[in-house]
């Protein structure tokens, strides 16, 4: 680092490059993992390290000087910022409206979108930034974890170390690199020698009792199999042992007891093949009740949390301020309403030209973006977790009554939403660190910008290589994007397009009952009692997942919390392993699926 007498570097061109070269493929990494299963990272504490990581190795070759603390802020608020891009629609809207209607956007006018929407959140938590973190100083989980980080990593020698001390700076960073190396290895060896989920054998089969006959149906054409790569045991491990014992038992009842039933019952034409019978169950029936429970759980939980906020809010005061920083308010305040125009104009304007939204509707989905943006980013502020599935939901839901038979409309204003929602907390969390380590806020909004930039780049040039035929691959084992498929049932829905299947209107209000209690029981429960409860969304996602990917998440969730109860004092490497796992194999799969769609293969 540099010497306690020289003036600490902040925004430097070696920052803003560091955090966009880290980015991009960090936006791949989520992209990736969207469309694979519907979850994206914050990858705040990933880009710190690594960043510390490349000037630590430069400066010891003497080809650098020291990256400073607030150097890795920027680094990491952009690379972040960057890595969220995949929430700005391209695993949720985008591929649904090319599914129901056709419409697919060049990559350049796809970057464009991802920019506009993205910008939206910015303008959004920057409006936020003084009331959320210096007067009511909410936790930001993500922004207090890489701000711990960065502090363990810059201390000086002489200074106590008071975070993990078996976990070095050194430890996690080859632990990081081992994990990331070890799963591209994996999955480039299982991609290139064709080598697919081990299925179970034979010999593992469920009874399917019918009204007049009894069959039995081998669970491999159900999807149960050993997913011989890391991401799931990866994205597992970062989520934890509640959500992958969630999943576990989800997919156990989902596709032991309740799959049968449905063919047994023939509430869906048995498939002409056993290896078609996972898509059928999932397209035709499970997806209603399995987007019914994450759904419900998600808006209760939001309207749980939205009611104690304001309840909060109304017993703090408003703090003193000094003319001058009335006067100074007032100058920022302007520049914010004039940024929050363009924006606001650049969204509405795309809307009308990309996709042919009435005017009226495209300025209701923008000022509803400001508006559901806040409460997401208060609800991500105090419990890490950013709604931004419920706000695009809630936003299909309004429109689909306001301007109804009308897909674009109604899945592209709630991309703006949901996307909003997404950069907003980013933007928030990414402050909250900058604000714990004394960084200067208006230059982490220049790296963001910087961020968001990259990040619109490579999703508008990328999503179209990953998935060139949303159509035909959406919903199979090689893409499953559980994301994009409720998006589209429920656009579909709303436009009188679709109608449901025999018994599924009775199994979406069991399981929206189902969700709306187990989020009140999460919210009025004591924190000892919602362990023990099973995760409403991660039940419900395991519910239009194919089981191998439930059983690779539980198993690397129940990996992690042996880890961590074998070896307490380095728990902090199952979130830098399990963050390694993800981005060696998305990072892997991307390219090679890349290259294959290259090659026309």
């Amino acid at each position: 680092m540099s010497p306690a007498t020289t003036t600490p570097r902040r925004l430097t061109i070696r920052a803003v490059a560091t955090g966009a070269l880290l980015g991009a493929p960090l936006a791949v990494c989520n992209i990736y993992a969207g469309l694979k299963i519907g979850w994206g990272f914050n990858m705040s504490v990933v880009a710190a390290l690594a960043g510390y990581a490349v000037w630590r190795a430069l400066g010891a070759f003497g080809k650098a000087g020291g990256f400073s603390i607030y150097e890795s802020n920027i680094s990491q608020t952009a690379a972040s910022a960057a890595a969220s891009i995949s929430s700005a629609g391209l695993v949720t809207a985008v591929p649904a409206l090319t599914i129901i209607t056709g419409k697919t956007l060049s990559p350049v006018a796809l970057g464009v979108w991802l920019l506009s929407v993205s910008l939206v959140g910015v303008v959004v938590a920057v409006a936020l930034r003084r009331q959320f973190l210096e007067e009511q100083n909410l936790p930001f989980p993500h922004g207090v974890a890489a701000a711990e980080l960065l502090k363990q990593l810059h201390r000086a020698p002489s200074e106590p170390d008071e975070g993990d001390h078996a976990a070095s700076p050194a430890l996690r960073t080859a632990t990081l690199l081992v994990a990331s190396v070890v799963a591209a290895a994996a999955k480039a060896l299982t991609e290139i020698m064709k080598i697919h989920p081990p299925a179970f054998g034979g010999a593992f089969q469920v009874v399917v009792a019918g009204a007049r006959t009894t069959r039995r149906l081998a669970l491999a054409s159900l999807g149960f199999a050993i997913e011989p790569g890391l991401l799931m045991v990866g994205a597992g491990a970062v989520s934890g042992a509640r959500v992958g014992l969630s999943m576990l038992v989800g997919s156990l009842v989902t596709w032991l007891v309740i799959a049968p039933r449905v063919l047994g019952a023939s509430l869906i034409p048995w498939p002409s093949e056993d290896a078609t019978v996972y898509k059928s169950l999932v397209s035709e029936w499970l997806i209603w009740p399995g987007a019914a429970l994450m759904v419900s759980a998600s808006l209760a939980g939001f309207v749980f949390a939205t009611v104690a906020m304001f309840r909060r809010r109304r017993s703090r005061e408003e703090a003193t301020s000094t003319p001058e920083d009335v006067r100074s308010r007032a100058r920022r305040r302007r520049l914010w309403i004039g940024c929050a125009a363009l924006v606001s104009a650049l969204s509405v304007t795309l809307q009308i030209v990309l996709f042919g939204i009435h005017w009226w509707v495209a300025v209701g989905a923008v000022l509803m973006s400001f508006a559901l943006a806040v409460v997401a980013a208060r609800v991500s502020g105090e419990t890490g977790i950013t709604p931004k599935g419920p706000m695009g939901k809630l936003t299909q839901l309004l429109f689909g009554v306001v301007a109804p038979a009308a897909p674009a409309a109604n899945l592209m204003t709630a991309n703006v939403t949901a996307g909003a929602a997404a950069q907003c907390a980013d933007l928030l969390h990414d402050l909250k660190t900058g604000t714990l380590i004394g960084a200067i806020p208006a230059r982490q909004i220049v790296g963001q910008l910087f961020g968001v930039l990259v990040g619109a780049i490579v999703g508008g040039f990328v999503y179209p290589l990953l998935l060139p035929d949303p159509a035909s691959t959406v919903g199979t084992a090689s893409w499953p994007a559980p994301a994009v498929l409720m998006w589209k049932a429920i656009a579909e829905l709303l436009g009188g397009h679709e109608s449901f299947a025999p018994k599924v209107a009775q199994a979406v209000i069991a399981a929206s009952a189902l969700g709306v209690a187990l989020a009140a029981a999460e919210h009025f429960m004591p924190k000892w009692g919602k362990r023990l409860l099973p995760g409403p969304t991660s039940l419900g996602l395991s519910m239009v997942l194919p089981p191998y990917v439930s059983l690779g998440i539980a198993a690397g969730g129940i990996g992690g919390l042996l880890w961590t109860k074998l070896r307490p004092n380095r728990k902090s490497l199952v979130m830098v392993a399990g963050s390694g796992f993800i981005a060696g194999d998305s990072l892997t799969g991307a390219l090679l699926a890349a290259i294959a769609t290259v090659r026309g293969v």
